[in-house]
């Protein structure tokens, strides 16, 4: 998927997990991905093998590298939890159902679009995201909204 409306900066990304892989389960909801094509964003990313919930900078210059961003939030996600990332300015919160997790600070990236992703490092059992919306924090303009979206393997969307 390819969302084409503007989004500012001051930005969300929010989905549930559905079905979260039984062995390795990764659950992800991103923003200001800078295009499909270049994976520099900001990832809420739930792993089943942390026990815990990390906010990493993903850094695109031909592979992709992943900078933590504080300390990690326990616990980890489970099947129905919704993932929220909202960056506003420099600063990213975290929620989890609605109740903020903590915040991070870092400006690398003040653009782009919210997206999600899902994944499993073993290949036996997808994880799977639903009810993804993303948009402005101010209301404004919101990306395409899905019911059902996607399932792993390492699938991402801007």
């Amino acid at each position: 998927m390819r969302n084409t409306p503007t989004i500012s900066g001051a930005q969300f990304s929010q989905a549930t997990v559905s079905t979260f892989a039984a062995t390795n389960g990764q659950a992800l909801v991103t923003t200001r991905m800078a295009s499909d094509t270049d994976g520099d964003c900001y990832l809420w990313y739930a792993y089943d093998g942390w026990n815990a919930i990390r906010l990493y900078r993903a850094d695109d210059t031909g592979t992709i590298a992943f900078t933590q961003l504080g300390a990690n939030f326990t616990p980890t996600a489970v099947a129905g939890d919704i993932l929220r990332l909202e960056s506003d300015g420099s600063t990213h919160t975290c929620k989890k159902n609605g109740v903020s997790q903590g915040t991070r600070t870092d400006a690398t990236y003040a653009t782009g679009q919210p997206g999600l992703a899902v994944g499993w490092a073993v290949a036996e059992t997808d994880s799977e995201m639903d009810d993804w919306s993303g948009g402005d924090l101010a209301g404004g303009a919101v990306a395409k909204a899905h019911p059902a979206l996607m399932a792993g393997p390492a699938a991402w969307c801007p």
